[in-house]
């Protein structure tokens, strides 16, 4: 919205399932209260991180989750993290642990900021200032993947 984009119209672009859990969270009128009590939330929704197409390295797998969870938490308040099931690569489980929830028949997560979760970053004892180790050849792999995507979206036009 802030670069004069209806928001709107960009999740309908992208996919009817997300424009639904849109309206569900941004609109909680009577038409999506299905949504809401499928996810189990009932406090307003203010704002939607939608993290789309991301690209980790392999030397990342472990990271993930950190990762994730890091973006989620630079939007605080009553915020939701949406994300496609496929976005990374971490299981049901670690998902779940990170606060996220299955859409049912979207195959679109959510994960309500406010809400805790059981990962939490203080009882992580990695710190990526000194345990993180990035390849050197990560970066040329990320950016191969960010072409094939940039390719991806070009030829959807």
């Amino acid at each position: 919205e802030e670069e004069g984009v209806n928001v709107w119209e960009v999740c309908d672009a992208d996919s009817q399932g997300w424009l639904s859990v849109c309206s569900a969270m941004l609109e909680p009128t009577a038409k999506y209260a299905e949504y809401r009590k499928e996810i189990g939330i009932d406090h307003p929704v203010l704002g939607l991180v939608f993290i789309h197409r991301a690209v980790f390295h392999s030397s990342m797998r472990d990271w993930q989750g950190m990762i994730v969870d890091s973006v989620s938490r630079m939007f605080l308040g009553e915020t939701s993290t949406m994300m496609w099931r496929d976005t990374t690569d971490m299981t049901d489980r670690e998902l779940a642990s990170l606060g996220f929830r299955i859409v049912a028949d979207e195959d679109l997560l959510f994960r309500p900021n406010m809400m805790r979760s059981e990962y939490e970053p203080a009882n992580d004892d990695r710190d990526p200032n000194f345990d993180l180790k990035v390849p050197k050849e990560a970066g040329e792999y990320v950016q191969q993947q960010w072409d094939q995507l940039s390719e991806l979206d070009l030829d959807g036009i």
